[in-house]
């Protein structure tokens, strides 16, 4: 029964000895309430301990096995890629133009790059690049008008890590690539060339050009001079010098310049370490040339037309890398109303 109620009955009906009656159910409420005080005390220190307990635990577990932890341990997973973490490996290179020339020389063959002309390519920004400027002519001959690419060959060399090859794809242009470790190797092998020949300065000059020094190599192989050669190398073979291809190197030596002449056999078209094409595939951080052939071919014909409205060239550069990821950039090359090249670099 409720207090409330007992108090109202004790008034309305006159309980004898209420009064003792009001003071044992007040007394019996408050030891109840104290009993619930004790009880509900007793409780929340038990909880309480409870809770320091198990944290207690929970930090000794925490200090002394991180690989239990109820929190990921991140510092832990990235260096130790084991445990299920993946690392991607990041996969780009840079493109950069130069000026450019083709060496020819026994020294140094390949294709050469004036370092101080170096201009890395950036996304989506056009600039003039630090060589090749076309021209033509004011003289029309029969062939049509003469065309030139003035200030030197435009050279572009792709750098990154992890690149297994680098491949150029060329729209408009022609793509030059001088191999010179396959022209070595080549050499090692006695397949560069059949012999070659030290010659007197006094008889074969660079300043002759090739048709004269071939001229003057041709007169001197005739006179029997060189047969100590021809015994070696040509011993009951075809002597005739139209019948090969005939190659000048110079190289410096401690007295001086010295010169060779060079018999190769007769190829179709360039040797084999010299590439050219609409498609060259390269060593990751050589050079190669490009030469704008189509839009020279255009301007040797055409009687009236602006440089800006030749048609550009698209370079499609290619990398493959160690992992077999393949990455695409792209080289967008036009003229200017003055015929410098100017260029745009892309990525796909």
């Amino acid at each position: 029964m409720k207090k409330s109620m007992l108090f109202k009955r004790v008034i309305d009906e006159n309980i004898a000895d209420k009064d003792l009656i009001l003071k044992n159910v007040l007394n019996s409420s408050t030891r109840n309430s104290i009993a619930n005080k004790r009880r509900t005390s007793r409780h929340v220190r038990l909880s309480f301990r409870f809770a320091t307990t198990f944290l207690i635990i929970a930090a000794v577990l925490l200090f002394n096995f991180p690989n239990m932890s109820l929190i990921p341990n991140t510092k832990y997973a990235e260096n130790n890629p084991d445990t299920g973490t993946t690392v991607k490996q990041k996969n780009d290179f840079m493109i950069v133009a130069y000026a450019a020339s083709i060496d020819n020389s026994k020294t140094s063959p390949g294709i050469k790059v004036d370092p101080n002309t170096k201009n890395e390519l950036k996304p989506n920004l056009k600039i003039q690049m630090p060589s090749g400027k076309i021209k033509r002519g004011n003289v029309k001959k029969s062939n049509g008008y003469e065309v030139n690419f003035e200030g030197g060959s435009l050279g572009l060399t792709s750098m990154g890590e992890n690149i297994v090859n680098i491949t150029y794809t060329s729209e408009n242009g022609m793509l030059h690539y001088f191999d010179v470790e396959l022209m070595k190797e080549m050499e090692t092998k006695g397949e560069l060339y059949i012999c070659q020949i030290p010659v007197s300065v006094d008889l074969i000059n660079p300043e002759m050009g090739y048709n004269s020094i071939k001229k003057a190599f041709s007169k001197l192989w005739a006179s029997g001079d060189l047969d100590e050669f021809k015994n070696k190398y040509f011993n009951g073979k075809d002597i005739n010098l139209d019948d090969y291809t005939i190659g000048f190197h110079g190289s410096p030596d401690t007295t001086g310049e010295r010169r060779y002449m060079q018999i190769y056999n007769k190829e179709n078209g360039r040797p084999p370490y010299f590439k050219e094409g609409l498609v060259v595939k390269a060593t990751p951080g050589k050079v190669i040339n490009w030469s704008p052939d189509n839009a020279m071919g255009i301007l040797q014909k055409d009687g009236n037309i602006l440089y800006e409205d030749l048609p550009a060239d698209t370079i499609t550069v290619s990398a493959e890398f160690n992992n077999g990821d393949i990455v695409t950039k792209t080289i967008k090359l036009s003229f200017n109303k003055d015929g410098n090249v100017i260029g745009e670099l892309n990525e796909k």
